[in-house]
């Protein structure tokens, strides 16, 4: 039988131990929830708005991210201002591009985008990529052009002065 005292020695390793188990679970799940790899806890897809947004908190400023799917609802528009509302950021430190591949996906100005297709919602993914100025999102920008040809970059970036996040949407898996 073990003496109370090697118990008393015993017990703070084995709280520390289900402490860090714990904690390692709960930054997974948030972490997971935060890219859209896990979406709400009835199963359904991530709205747009939602998965873009935690995907811009956590690589702003400076980073990149694949958000997996997500949903995009028939005349939902998702902009500039939408951003700015649930993140740190200002409305010009946002621009979105088109996809070729995605065509019932419209980007307006490179504001906003939108689904008009004949469906009443699309799933698509995207890629999320915040740098701290426009300059250098265009040099990571011309490495995405080789990566994703069918995506438009031909468009004017962020504010000067601003960090500057570039949304592309993608097809969904």
């Amino acid at each position: 039988m073990e003496s109370d005292n090697q118990k008393k020695k015993d017990f703070p390793i084995f709280k520390f131990t289900i402490a860090v188990i714990i904690v390692s679970i709960i930054l997974v799940i948030m972490v997971m929830q935060m890219i859209g790899g896990v979406g709400p806890s009835t199963g359904q897809k991530s709205m747009a708005i939602d998965a873009l947004s935690n995907a811009v908190k956590l690589v702003n400023p400076d980073g990149e991210v694949r958000v997996q799917n997500f949903v995009l609802k028939k005349g939902v528009v998702v902009d500039n201002v939408d951003l700015a509302m649930r993140t740190d950021l200002d409305e010009g430190s946002f621009i979105f591009f088109t996809n070729n591949v995605l065509p019932d996906v419209e980007s307006r100005g490179g504001i906003c985008f939108e689904y008009k297709g004949s469906q009443k919602e699309v799933i698509l993914s995207a890629r999320v990529v915040c740098k701290s100025s426009a300059g250098e999102l265009e040099m990571v920008l011309k490495k995405v052009s080789n990566e994703f040809p069918e995506v438009d970059i031909d468009v004017d970036l962020c504010d000067d002065g601003l960090v500057c996040c570039a949304i592309i949407p993608l097809e969904g898996n």
